[in-house]
């Protein structure tokens, strides 16, 4: 999975998340920081997204994508693309 397609599956499930819990959507792109960032998404929302993200690709239980490893700073849709690209390359190697 390349850099692109990763941010293309994380805005899809982001406004598919959004369309399952009738927010608003808006538009996105890759510096949109889903928490707080996109109307009605919250941590949940992020622990949403990344059994989502799994039942599409199969990274594993990795907690919430959306937030820093510290829990300290939501993440942007670029960084959580760059997240799950991590992920799948360490179950590689």
């Amino acid at each position: 999975m390349t850099y692109a397609e990763a941010v293309e599956l994380v805005i899809r499930i982001v406004l598919e998340i959004q369309e399952i819990g009738g927010c608003e959507t808006i538009r996105v792109n890759k510096r949109t920081v889903p928490i707080g960032g996109v109307p009605g998404f919250d941590s949940m929302s992020g622990v949403d997204l990344a059994a989502m993200v799994d039942a599409e690709i199969n990274i594993g239980a990795v907690g919430n994508l959306c937030a820093s490893q510290d829990g300290k700073r939501a993440l942007s849709i670029g960084e959580i693309a760059n997240r799950i690209l991590e992920v799948t390359s360490q179950k590689k190697g």
